[in-house]
């Protein structure tokens, strides 16, 4: 129940939510999609399939060792640019990972973007739950963690098959250009 002097907003904020929604999506298709495209990924960079997998691992275990400290410098700033600059890096990286020709470029650009993605996933709930009085809060919180159901259930898929049509590297250009609409709608709604 909210105090007398509390009113739900007449709207809720759908967009700045979506525009966050769509953060997750980007982050966790970003972070999965090479383990669908193995044998591509692995023909153009020139290492076996099973470094490629190794793209997916660098990518998890990058957020895990540095969620935490990056997350303590970050902590003062204000927590819109910080978004921003989170979604710039993963426009940056997936498009430094399409065009890249050498594994190793390839390898640190995911473990960099996974370092975004640690410090997104740390900002990410209290962002929503701030955007809403405390009544509507899980509503928030569940229409952007949605992004990861959307991820895992048409993202991936989706990614693969156009990887079929237009080549991964294709793939992870529009990955960029998405992750560039985010931080643009972050910019306007969130």
């Amino acid at each position: 129940m909210l105090p007398e002097n509390k009113v739900l907003p007449a709207r809720f904020p759908w967009i700045g939510l979506l525009a966050l929604a769509t953060a997750a999506f980007t982050d966790v298709t970003t972070d999965l999609l090479p383990a669908g495209l193995l044998p591509q990924m692995s023909g153009s960079l020139h290492v076996p399939e099973a470094r490629v997998g190794l793209l997916v691992s660098a990518f998890a275990v990058a957020p895990a060792l540095a969620a935490i400290p990056v997350t303590a410098v970050l902590r003062g700033l204000p927590r819109r640019p910080v978004l921003q600059s989170v979604l710039a890096g993963f426009a940056l990286l997936n498009a430094v990972t399409a065009i890249s020709p050498w594994y190793p470029l390839t390898f640190t650009a995911r473990v960099l973007a996974g370092i975004m993605g640690g410090t997104l996933w740390a900002m990410l709930a209290g962002y929503a739950a701030r955007m809403v009085p405390a009544a509507r809060r899980g509503r928030a919180i569940a229409v952007v963690l949605a992004g990861i159901t959307a991820a895992l259930g048409a993202g991936l898929p989706a990614g693969a098959a156009l990887a079929g049509a237009l080549g991964w590297r294709a793939v992870f250009g529009l990955l960029a250009v998405l992750a560039e609409i985010g931080r643009a709608s972050c910019r306007e709604r969130v």
